[in-house]
């Protein structure tokens, strides 16, 4: 297997932490900015649920038989995805909330 794929793979099997992932850049990224912030918040959140739709069109270009042709516990990756989704989106939730109360304290 070609190093690349081998990444690839890798990486895949990481879907379940993508949400977190996604949840850390948003909030980075949140912090730079002065304007606009919300329209970061909301694209964080579209992207933490867009994660399952990432993975399978890459996987289907990495591995199409398994789209073509599920095995038995393929579709068990979401049970994990589906609970860091719920800790990252209500982390993340709090972090807005808390963002945009300091901000409003500092405008004062």
């Amino acid at each position: 297997m070609p190093i690349k794929l081998r990444i690839v793979t890798a990486f895949l099997d990481l879907m379940p932490l993508w949400p977190v992932m996604v949840a850390v850049l948003g909030g980075l990224l949140s912090i730079r900015v002065s304007r606009g912030r919300w329209i970061i918040h909301s694209l964080t959140f579209l992207g933490m649920l867009m994660v399952p739709f990432a993975y399978v069109r890459i996987e289907s270009y990495v591995d199409p038989t398994s789209i073509d042709y599920p095995g038995p516990g393929e579709g068990l990756m979401i049970f994990p995805y589906l609970f860091m989704l719920l800790l990252a989106a209500a982390s993340y939730a709090v972090f807005c909330f808390v963002s945009v109360q300091s901000r409003s304290e500092r405008m004062r």
